[in-house]
């Protein structure tokens, strides 16, 4: 249980070193609960340092029930690491985002806006973002966003499913995956 206005983070990491790796295997996230409607960030896997690599698999986010109006990342891995290896994470049963219905906070299942430097490869594959309800007139909803900079040599993004989102304040925008 977390206090209204604070920021939850199941798994942090600020910073990091180029030459070390961020590992975050096999983790399940569940029974997170709100005493009240919740207006910080929320987050399950947040890694903001840059490492020589990211590998982070098959955790998964069982049956939710996030109570904020803040903006929820289930992983949040925005930094400019090279090698980033992001595969089979998973919804289980589903997850509900509710709060009040004006308000425009966003969901991502997976944000990484860090535009790495030349020679960056990154995989997501077989994961799954499926059953979601918001409760919002004005959100912006992304099963997977990323920032690829014109130096990423490959990104790849295959055996994923993105199903099932209901937008309950019916408004907004839905993107399976979104690169830039």
């Amino acid at each position: 249980t977390v206090a209204n206005s604070k920021v939850f983070r199941g798994i942090y990491s600020s910073t990091g070193i180029n030459t070390c790796a961020f590992t975050a295997n096999n983790n399940n996230f569940q029974n997170i609960t709100y005493t009240g409607t919740g207006t910080g960030e929320c987050s399950m896997i947040y890694n903001g340092g840059t490492m020589a690599s990211e590998t982070i698999q098959g955790n998964t986010i069982t049956n939710l029930n996030i109570n904020n109006t803040g903006t929820t990342y289930l992983f949040y891995i925005s930094n400019a690491t090279l090698i980033v290896d992001f595969s089979n994470n998973n919804i289980v049963t589903g997850l509900t985002k509710s709060g009040a219905t004006s308000n425009a906070s966003s969901l991502y299942g997976v944000y990484n806006f860090g535009s790495p430097a030349a020679g960056a490869n990154q995989n997501y594959y077989n994961n799954n973002f499926s059953n979601i309800v918001t409760n919002s007139t004005s959100a912006t909803l992304y099963g997977m966003y990323s920032a690829l900079g014109t130096n990423t040599t490959s990104a790849n993004y295959y055996n994923n499913t993105i199903s099932s989102w209901n937008n309950n304040g019916n408004t907004g925008t839905i993107f399976g995956i979104y690169t830039s």
